[in-house]
């Protein structure tokens, strides 16, 4: 083993041949070597350049169903869920809820979701037809003026085209 001192800034050591590095905003002192890192040295990958700076994760997807039916699949062959995560390069969270999931719904098909909110409520939609209805000829501006409602006219096209009236 080789001690290096490097100037007040602290002493580093390297086993082998190497060179010595003192990283001025961490005060730390690394030791690169030729010979490949062990298991227990950590190694921190640089970053490719003009690549994001980000290290966040991108979300995930949803599961297929074949990728679900595997999981179902070996969990039935009593498999633990680290197993299964493991065979199948899936994290062991989206396992445990895919198979707590099984057991509430056995198709394993997943819930709609609520999707974005109307911005017409049914009562102002009745009043917007109701108004088309007796005046047919009648412009979006004076729609608007005249049934109250404070909705963009391309709010009012769409509610009159799900109720078969083409304005």
């Amino acid at each position: 083993m080789k001690v290096v001192k490097w100037g007040v800034h602290g002493t580093g050591t390297c086993i082998g041949p190497g060179i010595l590095l003192f990283y001025a905003k961490t005060r730390k002192i690394v030791c690169l070597q030729n010979n490949p890192p062990s298991s227990t040295t950590s190694t921190m990958l640089r970053r490719t350049p003009l690549t994001p700076i980000s290290g966040n994760k991108t979300p995930r997807k949803e599961l297929d169903l074949l990728t679900k039916g595997k999981i179902a699949g070996q969990a039935e062959l009593e498999a633990t869920p680290t197993q299964i995560s493991r065979s199948l390069n899936v994290p062991r969270s989206t396992v445990n809820g895919v198979l707590k999931r099984l057991q509430t719904t056995p198709s394993g098909t997943t819930k709609p979701r609520s999707g974005r909110p109307l911005a017409i409520t049914p009562r102002a939609a009745r009043i917007l037809i109701r108004q088309v209805r007796l005046e047919p000829k009648i412009t979006w501006w004076q729609l608007k003026k005249n049934t109250g409602l404070d909705l963009d006219s391309r709010t009012l096209k769409r509610t009159l085209e799900a109720h078969g009236i083409s304005h």
